[in-house]
């Protein structure tokens, strides 16, 4: 079950992919977008990514965005490898090729980052 913060970040990134002239005015599944050329599938990743790092509405937010962002650049990631590792992710889990781009990145995240840290 999704979050109501993890549902919110979901519907805002398809809006914003729906209004992106080169995604056609729609927001990608992750079958639609794992068929994209590769610099595509980048582009539109690290988008989803940026929006998820850097957009907050609350300290749980930044603290997602933080947590995220530390792990990523710990690991070294360039947007290629993660833009891979996404879609390597999902490559071997059918039951997420019908979900939003963004929220397989986050599942994603979650297993190489953890859950971020709760208020305390």
């Amino acid at each position: 079950m999704l979050s109501k913060q993890l549902a919110a970040l979901i519907v805002l990134a398809a809006g914003i992919a729906i209004n992106s002239p080169s995604y056609s005015n729609t927001y990608l599944d992750y079958s639609e977008w794992q068929n994209r050329t590769e610099e595509a599938r980048v582009n539109y990743i690290m988008g989803m990514y940026d929006l998820l790092v850097t957009l907050a509405d609350s300290d749980a937010g930044v603290r997602r965005g933080r947590h995220y962002g530390a792990c990523v650049s710990k690991a070294k990631m360039s947007n290629r490898d993660l833009a891979e590792n996404v879609r390597l992710f999902g490559a071997s889990r059918p039951e997420l090729h019908s979900q939003p781009v963004t929220a397989v990145l986050i599942q994603y995240l979650i297993g190489l980052c953890g859950k971020p840290p709760s208020a305390n």
